[in-house]
């Protein structure tokens, strides 16, 4: 049986527990090991088994999957339609037993509770706003912040020394979006052009 084993920033506890649990488990294994907090291999992991390419999926705990109760529950519906056995060593969970079953509708019914209470209090902000007068949407439109000449300069002296827009997005200096650090750095390339 092709197994999956997905670890997220491992931990000592986790991997030793994993271990123990592959001991008894001699599978074809493949190992996704992310330190990422974007879950890279995650989603690597994921498009495999769409494919059809795991019969199992280990994890050490199901937090590692790093995905709101509503995608998770979403997740474990979707393994339990594909045959995917779901096994989180952490939690003594299997999703393919008759307890995994019971976890999986309780995590749902958490999520679908937890979604409706967010939608509720998300509503009740909205109408207190409206009967205050108050109104809402970020700037109108054709409006634009301007940047100060100073972070224009930042921005394309850290771009000309090579740095990574995120990171100069994120510079003490600059902090601002990634589109502003996009639109300064095309501004540069016409004036240049």
């Amino acid at each position: 049986m092709p197994t999956a084993v997905y670890l997220f920033q491992p931990q000592p506890k986790a991997e030793k527990k994993l271990r123990r649990w592959l001991a008894g488990h001699p599978d074809t294994i493949t190992t996704f090991i992310d330190v990422d907090g974007r879950r890279p291999l995650l989603a690597d992991l994921l498009t495999t088994l769409a494919g059809g390419g795991f019969d199992r999926v280990v994890v050490a705990k199901l937090d590692d999957l790093g995905m709101t109760a509503c995608r998770l529950a979403a997740f474990l519906g979707d393994c339990r339609s594909r045959k995917v056995t779901l096994v989180s060593a952490r939690e003594c969970f299997d999703l393919m037993t008759t307890e995994g079953e019971k976890l999986a509708t309780f995590l749902l019914n958490v999520a679908l509770a937890d979604r409706k209470v967010r939608d509720d209090r998300q509503r009740e902000g909205i109408n207190q706003a409206r009967a205050a007068g108050r109104s809402w949407g970020g700037r109108p439109v054709g409006c634009r912040v301007r940047l100060s000449e100073a972070v224009e300069r930042r921005i394309n002296d850290l771009f000309a020394a090579g740095m990574p827009v995120a990171e100069i997005a994120k510079d003490e200096g600059v902090q601002v979006s990634l589109r502003t650090v996009y639109r300064v750095i095309a501004k540069r390339d016409e004036n240049q052009g």
